[in-house]
């Protein structure tokens, strides 16, 4: 993912690299505030949001109030209805009880890797307190009546079943159908995260991911023009699809070559043809070679 694009990780107060001690008060607004206040500071004028779990509370809400900056938003196993479901309840009175416990549970349960490496992490990465106030903040929160106003393209990555979050196929399959613009992608796997394991190549969430943002070029203000330089007139993703077009490569060659679908190639070569001002695959070599491009 970092190799293709700038990637920033938001380490809300209380977790990560931020300040520990949460106060009673904490709520999820906190956390918004800080994630805007985050995105300011970088000058961040257009994002994409990868929001797994209940990271959803953040990104949701700022789509909604912000869909000028998010060009689009991937929902990863979201818990948007915790209010009523209540799944992390029990959890609370075995952090009590023993943190060390619960620390090698939810590593087992959550994981996305060697189960010794994800407690380590974990214990690094919140305090047990900290942990007990942020899960009672995100059991008070519901996005679900709100998911209808979201208005940005919106992938939805869950898993088919889970021992985890019961009714979990239900779940997704009930937000893509409100969300306007959403695209839903089911995972065999039974983890919590779901898609991250793989026997070779890369992983299937992170090529799902890298197929949605692909198709997320916005083709604004161009008009068809021979004396604007092809490398400006294009997106970086539109030259490599166009470098791979005037060597004669197909549709699905494209796609293997730059790990996306077949459908994503589609779309970018459409777009090359608009903006390029010709009719067909043909015409576009030739217009690339008769001015300098490949």
């Amino acid at each position: 993912m970092t190799s293709r694009y700038r990637f920033i990780q938001f380490d809300g107060r209380g977790q990560g690299l931020s300040s520990r001690g949460l106060g009673p008060d904490y709520t999820l607004q906190d956390k918004r505030l800080d994630f805007d206040a985050v995105v300011k500071r970088l000058n961040l004028d257009r994002v994409c949001l990868i929001a797994p779990n209940e990271m959803c509370h953040i990104a949701v809400p700022y789509a909604i109030e912000h869909p000028e900056r998010v060009d689009g938003l991937v929902l990863w196993n979201p818990g948007w209805n915790q209010s009523e479901t209540g799944t992390l309840l029990p959890y609370e009175e075995l952090v009590r009880r023993s943190w060390e416990l619960f620390v090698r549970t939810l590593s087992k349960n959550f994981g996305v890797g060697d189960p010794e490496l994800d407690a380590r992490r974990l214990r690094e990465s919140v305090t047990p307190e900290d942990f007990v106030i942020a899960v009672r903040a995100v059991l008070k929160c519901n996005l679900r009546p709100v998911l209808p106003s979201l208005k940005v393209p919106t992938l939805i990555l869950g898993i088919r079943d889970s021992s985890v979050v019961p009714n979990s196929e239900a779940l997704w399959r009930g937000a893509a159908g409100l969300i306007r613009d959403s695209r839903l992608v089911l995972f065999e796997d039974g983890g919590q995260i779901g898609g991250l394991t793989t026997d070779s190549g890369i992983p299937p969430a992170a090529a799902a991911m890298i197929d949605f943002f692909e198709g997320l070029t916005v083709n604004e203000g161009y008009a068809p023009t021979s004396d604007r330089a092809l490398d400006s007139l294009l997106s970086g993703r539109e030259v490599e699809v166009l470098n791979l077009l005037v060597a004669g490569k197909s549709n699905q060659q494209i796609a293997d070559e730059l790990v996306i679908s077949r459908n994503t190639v589609r779309h970018h070569v459409s777009n090359i043809l608009g903006k390029t001002g010709v009719s067909s695959r043909a015409e576009a070599s030739v217009y690339a070679r008769n001015h300098g491009f490949s």
